[in-house]
């Protein structure tokens, strides 16, 4: 089998969507397109629709919107397992995308998961007059509470990066702050139709939420699901999952903090579940040691460009073809001829074995995982950087250099 690849899984929220979202996706994953005839059936109105050919109108209403994010969320994410299959061992959702991340975690049901942000956005809209959020974007979080102690009525709904901080609150309020912060070169991001969720304005919601979070039943995690409330991982103890999603509603998104469980579960590969670069853009390429990228964004590309991977065996294929003259390439630094034995040229008989069977048996699969885990053993085991070897994992699959 080889080492295991350790993979994250991020899920996107609100700012995701976008008219065609989904459709390109559904085209060529049949696991895609079941997901969107469940949302379809669930929500007794034809989502699918909206998401591939509706209005700009109409997918911004919040009830939709919401419900569009989490189902294509999910979509990719089975897109994904269908095509790749390697499981992640941890994960984390951001605001909304966290019900999506819960469902694939097998956490939450899919069918309560999209009744819950349907009521979740319904509940947001009450609270949502006179009041919108604004992203600023070159303060660090000490900077901008400083600035927040001068004005009544704002509060901080999400750390997304180190300088780049939501706020949320009253909207002449959030004018006045707007002006000042611009006068120092400050970038301001208006979000005038977005309510003030993860602030303490959503409080008078929780105890509807809490009455229909009572009734869902929820499952032992497969993975390890990062809380945006606490930045600790969920359990299937309803009593938490409650806690948590409550809180979330009332609290700021700690992204920043969620992320930095990356680097400290030795990750490979993080992989975005959205059909474009949301989440990745925020990630701080400099520091990681894991390559990351839009699974559902390069998984359409790729087909757009050679529909033949389209068959997951010749998926396979090119794989083992990419890993092969990775390993082959890749320059040796370990000098132990029993170690060089053990963990270089058996898993190399490995490849050259999965790549013998693959051309001579038409309907014999190969998972990608222990593929990649043979490339990731000859890696470490010529003593690559770490960085270095997600760069390499991520091009075996991925055929393009990580970020």
């Amino acid at each position: 089998m080889g080492e295991q690849v350790r993979l994250a899984a991020l899920f996107p929220g609100q700012g995701s969507q976008y008219i065609g979202m989904g459709k390109k996706l559904c085209q060529y994953s049949e696991a895609a397109r079941s997901i969107f005839n469940q949302a379809d059936e669930i929500l007794e109105y034809p989502l699918s629709h909206i998401c591939f050919e509706g209005s700009v109108r109409e997918i911004n209403k919040l009830q939709i919107m919401f419900a569009a994010i989490l189902t294509c969320d999910v979509a990719v994410y089975h897109a994904y397992m269908e095509r790749i299959g390697i499981q992640p061992i941890i994960g984390a959702g951001h605001s909304l995308g966290e019900y999506a991340a819960l469902v694939c975690a097998g956490i939450m049901k899919f069918e309560d998961a999209l009744k819950l942000v349907t009521l979740r956005a319904e509940l947001a809209i009450e609270e949502a007059k006179g009041k919108s959020c604004s992203i600023i974007i070159g303060l660090n979080k000490e900077q901008v509470e400083s600035l927040l102690e001068e004005y009544q009525g704002i509060e901080i709904g999400c750390f997304n990066a180190e300088r780049q901080i939501l706020i949320a609150g009253v909207t002449e309020e959030l004018y006045r702050f707007e002006k000042q912060v611009l006068k120092q070169g400050v970038e301001v991001t208006p979000l005038p139709f977005s309510p003030p969720i993860h602030t303490f304005y959503m409080k008078q919601t929780i105890s509807k939420l809490r009455k229909a979070l009572e009734r869902c039943d929820f499952g032992i995690p497969k993975w390890n699901i990062i809380s945006n409330f606490d930045s600790e991982f969920y359990t299937g103890n309803k009593k938490t999952v409650l806690n948590k999603l409550l809180q979330q509603m009332v609290s700021p998104v700690l992204w920043t903090k969620a992320l930095e469980y990356l680097n400290e579960y030795d990750i490979d590969l993080v992989v975005e579940m959205s059909t474009r670069n949301i989440l990745t853009n925020l990630l701080d390429s400099e520091k990681a040691d894991y390559s990351s990228l839009s699974y559902g964004k390069a998984y359409i590309q790729e087909l757009q460009q050679n529909e033949n991977t389209l068959s997951n065996q010749t998926f396979q294929k090119e794989i083992v073809n990419r890993s092969l003259k990775i390993a082959a390439s890749t320059r040796n630094r370990n000098w132990d001829e029993k170690s060089y034995e053990e963990k270089v040229r058996i898993p190399w008989l490995n490849l050259e074995a999965m790549d013998r069977k693959l051309q001579e048996e038409n309907t014999v699969s190969i998972s990608p995982n222990e593929i990649l885990g043979n490339l990731k053993e000859i890696l470490v085991s010529k003593q690559v950087e770490r960085k270095l070897v997600s760069r390499k994992l991520f091009h075996a699959v991925f055929q393009r250099d990580g970020n």
